[in-house]
């Protein structure tokens, strides 16, 4: 296979390889087989990789770590800022046998002989990594490449491959820079000092917002802090709550990370020009840190809009719909463990059967999200026939009909009575958005606005929706009334009933 790859002229790349093999004492040999096969290979785990120190050929040695080739001696993920990675056979440590690739195309090549001439890769090998970082000062942006080549026991190589952009320079954003942007937008190309001031200030302002955030931050955390001490325990009863605590540490976490980026940012920026390009700099780590940032600001975003939803609830669709929500929150709970119970049990069956056959259901986790997108509509019903002609169409049908015809339909079914039942009875529904009439109405009235005809016809609105409601409350309390005054005198003919049978009964 050949595999070629274009990199732009301006692109400055930096290259490493990293090598994972076992000890040669990883798998016996069965008793029994022995007359069969002299050794075996074993499948690669981070318990029993091997980690000690060779010369060149393999051979062992007792010689000091720092006398011998780098391609021959163990390096520990510490060492050169190394992570864990995950491949299709598993996961690696980031440490191993290390070989440095750099120079020109033809010593490259010199290199890769020799290593190969060397028996650099043997039949202890278990995966091969290449690992590479290029930027593109046209438009600050880093590419993070992992190439992997992974060889199992059995033979043959699983290849597949990583490229992560990543825009890091964007934490240290220079003038120039923000300039060089600018007037690309506005189609500039004369320096003009108005713009440069105006920049400027685009800049300050965008560290004035991060302040103010940290700011908001912190007083959330003492508004949060008191709430506890006031409440103990029942501060974790509500959703708002554990949404503020969410978004608190979350937040913390981001912060920090934003931090530590930007540190190892400028080190390895710097070593990178200190070398001329030619320093080892791992720029994995900055990556992985980078994605779990913006995983963090993700998720904050995410719940910071559902905290929208508590506070719209002051409109009167949306609060509606928190009424329906609360009115079928018992149901919803049956309903969602039934579910579970039901959806992971095929799961479990969907995994059971494929998971040695298809990649969709290798894991559980994997079968778990291929078994939510057979609930959206996209499934391989033609790959289940093949792998299992009379189990897999037959498992496929029964999911369908119990998780898509059945659940499904009960969901919506609960949530339609749940709605019906709301809409009916006003004391189920919310009465926020009252408040927010009655402001608007005052705020009309305070200002003088109501002399135009749309504040009047407002007005008119409300009011009527008022009048409305008071003779609703005044017909509900005439109800009780009636119906209080009947349930007295029932009481009292029922009384009348009992003393006349008494009185019969003691006559005779």
């Amino acid at each position: 296979m050949l595999m070629e790859a274009h990199i732009p002229v301006e692109t400055k790349p930096l290259n490493g390889s990293l090598r994972l093999t076992l000890p040669s004492d990883s798998c016996t040999v069965t008793k029994e087989m022995k007359p069969l096969f002299n050794e075996c290979f074993s499948q690669y785990h981070l318990w029993d990789q091997d980690e000690r120190d060779y010369l060149p050929g393999w051979i062992p040695t007792q010689l000091a770590h720092n006398d011998l080739p780098l391609q021959y001696r163990y390096t520990r993920a510490v060492e050169r800022d190394g992570f864990f990675t995950k491949g299709q056979l598993g996961f690696y440590s980031g440490g191993g046998y290390v070989h440095e690739l750099r120079g020109s195309s033809s010593q490259l090549l010199n290199e890769i002989q020799n290593l190969h001439k060397q028996g650099w890769i043997d039949h202890r090998t278990r995966a091969v990594i290449v690992e590479m970082a290029t930027f593109n000062p046209g438009s600050h942006l880093f590419g993070i490449i992992v190439i992997k080549f992974e060889l199992p026991g059995t033979g043959g190589v699983i290849p597949s491959f990583r490229i992560e952009p990543a825009n890091l320079l964007s934490f240290s954003i220079s003038n120039v820079k923000a300039f060089e942007l600018a007037c690309q937008i506005f189609h500039r190309h004369i320096l003009d000092a108005t713009m440069l001031h105006l920049l400027q200030l685009m800049l300050n302002v965008f560290r004035l917002s991060q302040i103010l955030f940290v700011i908001a931050l912190l007083v959330m955390l003492i508004k949060e802090i008191r709430n506890l001490f006031l409440q103990r325990l029942h501060y974790f009863s509500t959703f708002q709550a554990w949404a503020q605590m969410f978004i608190i540490f979350c937040s913390f976490g981001a912060i920090a990370i934003y931090a530590y980026i930007i540190t190892e940012v400028k080190k390895l920026t710097l070593e990178f020009y200190r070398s001329n390009g030619n320093g080892y700099a791992n720029f994995q780590m900055v990556a992985n840190w980078n994605e779990t940032l913006s995983y963090l600001v993700a998720l904050v975003t995410f719940v910071a809009i559902l905290m929208l939803m508590h506070i719209l609830r002051f409109d009167k669709n949306i609060g509606l719909l928190g009424s329906v929500l609360r009115y079928a929150n018992r149901d919803m709970k049956y309903f969602f463990i039934v579910f579970a119970i039901i959806f992971f049990s095929f799961v479990v069956t969907f995994y059971l059967l494929f998971f040695d056959t298809m990649t969709a259901y290798s894991t559980m986790i994997s079968s778990m999200e291929t078994s939510f997108q057979i609930v959206l509509g996209k499934f391989d019903v033609k790959g289940m026939y093949e792998r299992e002609p009379v189990l897999g169409p037959m498992v496929f049908a029964t999911f369908s009909l119990f998780i898509i015809f059945i659940m499904l339909s009960m969901f919506v079914a609960i949530l339609t009575d749940s709605f019906e039942v709301v809409r009916r009875d006003p004391t189920l529904q919310s009465h926020d958005h009252e408040m927010v009439q009655f402001m608007i109405a005052s705020f009309i009235l305070w200002s003088g606005l109501d002399r135009f005809k749309w504040t009047k016809s407002y007005l008119d609105a409300y009011s009527l929706s008022l009048t409305e409601q008071l003779y609703k409350d005044d017909e509900e309390q005439e109800c009780e009334k009636i119906i209080a005054e009947f349930n007295e005198v029932a009481d009292q003919f029922i009384g009348c009933v009992k003393r006349s049978e008494l009185v019969g009964l003691r006559d005779t």
